[in-house]
């Protein structure tokens, strides 16, 4: 008999299943461990709401490595509190 794990394998496929994993290793960001972060497509058009406003550059503090537009991604999805300040401070 197959354990659930080796269904899950047959069912998904491999590419299914290293996504699943990335996003389990998937930690969140913290704001200490970045700077230098700047928000681009900040539309006067969109004001208040600035929709189309995201982070387009941040640098890691400890390796000064650039962060990749999948985990710029995932700090606007954190911090959106964060970005709609941003692009209004950016807006004015």
């Amino acid at each position: 008999m197959k354990s659930a794990s080796e269904l899950l394998f047959e069912a998904l496929g491999t590419k299914a299943l290293k996504k699943l994993d990335e996003l389990e290793k998937k930690k969140p960001i913290e704001l200490d461990d970045i700077e230098d972060l700047e928000v681009d497509g900040v539309d006067t058009k969109d004001y208040p709401d600035f929709c189309d406003a995201f982070f387009c550059h941040a640098i890691w503090k400890e390796t000064g490595e650039e962060l990749t537009d999948d985990e710029l991604q995932t700090l606007a999805e954190e911090y959106p509190e964060l970005l709609s300040e941003m692009a209004f401070e950016k807006y004015i």
